[in-house]
C-alpha cells in the first residue's frame, strides 16, 4: 500500500489528501484501535503527521466498502497518482480490489438520509457505512465471520431503513399493485406478504421487494436498492385509476438468529408466536406504533419490526437491546456470508434489469400463471416458451478463504473462452468453502460442470452446483444434515424440528393452491426471503 499513499502524498505537495486523513483518523481513534483499518495506513505517516483523537461531533466521516452491486466508470487519472493498486501495493493495469484494499472514506453528507437509528448505529460501533437507497446502510462493525456465528447461534440486530417504503393506496390499489408483479397477488390476504418482483416491459427485473399487504387497499413494498418508487408513481399517472404512490415515513430493523423469539416474546408476549411466516402484526411497544412481518435477508429465524413514528427510532433501538440483553444480542451488518449461503440474491449485483426471472435459479416459481395482465407479460410468456439461454446458478470454488464479498464480478472462463461471470462468492464457515453464484450458458447450468475464475488475486477452479447451499429442510448438494443438527441450528427441540420439516412442505403446497394454513405457535423457520 505504501507506494500508492506516498505518491499521493507526494502529489499533494507531502500532505495526505482529505481522504487518507480521515483514514489516519479513524486508524488511530481510540475506540477503532483494534480494527484491521489501521492497516491501511503507511507507517512514515504515523510518525510524519500529528493525529488527533475524533470525538463524535468530529467524525464526519466512515470507512467505505466498494461493492459489486454499485457502478464505477473508470476516467483519466490526474498525472503523477494512480489509484489502482493491487494488494502488493504495485500499480496495476486495472481496478484490483481485495479485502483492506477495497476500503475508502465515506463522508456523511445532506444528500444521503440517515436512518431514525444512525447515531445508534454509531454507538454501538459500526466502523462502515455504505449507500443503499440513497440512505446510509451500516455496512462493517466487526469480523463477518464472528458476526455470521453470532447470527447463526444468538440473535442480532440490524438497522435496514434503507428498505424504503412505497405504499400503494386508494380503491384501485390492489389492481395496479398486481399490475406491477408476475406474482398473482389476488391470492394475497390481509396481513400476508409476499417475495414478488417488479418487473419492466421487457421482463427485466427492477426490483425484488418484500410485500405487505397492510389494508385492504393499502399495500407496502419494501425495496431492495433500485428507484421502484419512481417507476409506480410514473405507471399510476399513466394508468387510469385511482391510486395514490409515495413513500411513508416507515424505517424496517431486522432482529434475526434462533434466539429473536425469545426477544420478540420479551417485548411483544406471547402473541408474537401467532405471527406465521410471510404474514404480518400491527402493534405498538408504549405506544410506538409498529408493523412485524416474519421476515428476513438470513436463512434464519427473524422478524422486521417497521417503525411508523420516526421520533422515536433510539427508544425503540433500546428497547429492543435490553429485552435482547439476556439473549446475547448484539448489532451486526447485513450477513453476506449467511445470505449466500441461503441462496439469497442482492439486486443490483447478482441481477439488474438486464436479467429476468426465467434465467434466475429459483425465481421462475415467481412468474405465476394468471389471466390478470401485468408489465412485461407478453415478453416473459414469450422467453418462457423460447427457453432461457444463460442462468444463474451456484459456484463452488477453490482458493483461499474469502470473509468478504469482492469489489468486482470475477470472469469465469471454460476450456479457456469466457462463458460468464461470477457475481458474489464467499468463504462459508459452514461448509468450509468458498461458495457464490454465477452467470453460464445455459448448457453448463447443470451441477458438476467445471469452471476457471479469474479473481483479484489468482485463477481457481470453481464446479457449478445447486442451490441453495443450505436450505429449510438442512439437505444441501451432495451433503444431508442430521435432524438432530437441524434442532441445534434453530435452537429447537428434536421432534420441533421434525414437524418443521413436514410443516414447510405442507405449507408450501398450500400456498401454491391458494390456501391458508392455520395460525401454530412455535413455528419453526421456513425459507426466508430470497433478496
Amino acid at each position: 500500500m505504501r507506494p500508492f499513499y506516498e505518491s499521493l502524498a507526494s502529489a499533494n505537495g507531502h500532505q495526505p489528501p482529505r481522504t487518507a486523513q480521515m483514514l489516519m483518523a479513524i486508524g488511530h481513534d481510540s475506540r477503532l484501535t483494534n480494527t484491521k483499518h489501521a492497516s491501511l495506513l503507511p507507517p512514515s505517516w504515523g510518525t510524519r503527521y500529528q493525529l488527533t483523537k475524533l470525538d463524535d461531533d468530529a467524525f464526519p466521516a466512515a470507512i467505505a466498502a466498494f461493492k459489486p452491486w454499485y457502478r464505477k466508470r473508470l476516467t483519466q487519472e490526474p498525472q503523477g497518482i494512480d489509484t489502482r493498486v493491487s494488494a502488493t501495493g504495485s500499480v496495476g493495469g486495472r481496478w484490483v480490489m481485495d479485502a483492506i484494499d477495497s476500503k475508502t472514506t465515506l463522508y456523511f453528507r445532506p444528500r444521503y438520509r440517515k436512518s431514525p437509528f444512525f447515531e445508534a448505529t454509531r454507538r454501538a460501533g459500526c466502523k462502515g457505512y455504505g449507500i443503499y437507497n440513497h440512505m446510509y446502510l451500516p455496512d462493517y462493525y466487526d469480523d463477518p465471520i464472528e458476526e455470521y456465528w453470532h447470527l447463526s447461534n444468538h440473535v442480532t440486530l440490524w438497522d435496514v431503513s434503507v428498505e424504503r417504503i412505497v405504499e400503494i393506496t386508494g380503491p384501485d390499489a390492489s389492481t395496479f399493485t398486481n399490475m406491477l408483479t408476475p406474482r398473482d397477488l389476488t391470492k394475497c390476504a390481509v396481513g400476508q406478504g409476499k417475495y414478488v418482483l417488479i418487473t419492466a416491459e421487457d421482463g427485466g427485473i427492477i426490483n425484488d421487494p418484500v410485500l405487505l399487504r397492510i389494508g385492504e387497499n393499502q399495500w407496502w413494498l419494501a425495496l431492495a436498492d433500485s428507484d421502484a418508487g419512481l417507476w409506480a408513481r410514473g405507471l399510476a399517472v399513466g394508468a387510469g385509476m385511482d391510486v395514490k404512490v409515495r413513500e411513508p415515513e416507515v424505517y424496517p430493523v431486522q432482529i434475526q438468529g434462533p434466539k429473536s423469539k425469545d426477544v420478540m416474546v420479551a417485548l411483544f408476549g406471547d402473541a408474537i408466536l401467532d405471527i406465521r411466516y410471510y404474514w404480518t402484526m400491527e402493534t405498538d411497544l408504549d405506544g410506538i406504533p409498529l408493523v412485524i412481518s416474519r421476515t428476513g435477508w438470513t436463512g434464519e429465524v427473524g422478524y422486521e419490526v417497521y417503525l411508523r413514528d420516526p421520533s422515536r427510532g433510539e427508544e425503540l433501538w433500546n428497547r429492543i437491546m435490553e429485552a435482547g440483553a439476556p439473549h446475547n444480542i448484539r448489532p451486526i451488518a447485513p450477513s453476506q456470508l449467511r445470505r449466500i449461503e441461503a441462496g439469497i440474491f442482492r439486486y443490483g449485483a447478482d441481477m439488474t434489469i438486464k436479467d429476468n426471472p426465467l434465467e434466475i435459479s429459483r425465481l421462475e416459481r415467481l412468474v405465476d400463471d394468471q389471466s390478470a395482465d401485468y408489465v412485461g407479460k407478453e415478453a416473459l410468456m414469450q422467453i418462457k416458451a423460447a427457453g432461457v439461454k444463460r442462468k444463474l446458478v451456484g459456484i463452488e470454488l477453490g482458493g483461499e478463504p474469502r470473509s468478504e464479498e469482492a469489489g468486482e464480478a470475477c470472469r469465469a472462463y471454460k476450456d479457456g473462452k469466457e462463458v460468464g461471470r461470477v457475481t458474489a462468492f464467499v468463504w462459508s464457515p459452514r461448509f468450509e468453502k468458498n461458495i457464490g453464484y454465477v452467470w453460464v450458458p445455459i448448457e453448463l447450468a447443470a451441477p458438476g460442470n467445471v469452471l476457471e475464475v479469474r479473481t483479484a488475486n489468482d485463477t481457481v477452479q470453481g464446479k457449478t452446483v445447486a442451490l441453495p447451499f443450505h436450505d429449510p429442510k438442512k439437505t444441501t448438494p451432495g451433503r444431508t444434515r442430521p435432524k438432530r443438527q437441524v434442532a441445534l441450528d434453530h435452537g429447537l427441540e428434536l421432534a420441533v424440528a421434525e414437524r418443521a420439516l413436514g410443516l414447510e412442505e405442507q405449507r408450501s403446497r398450500l400456498e401454491n393452491a391458494g390456501e391458508r394454513l392455520a395460525p401454530r405457535r412455535g413455528d419453526p423457520p421456513g425459507p426466508l426471503r430470497d433478496r
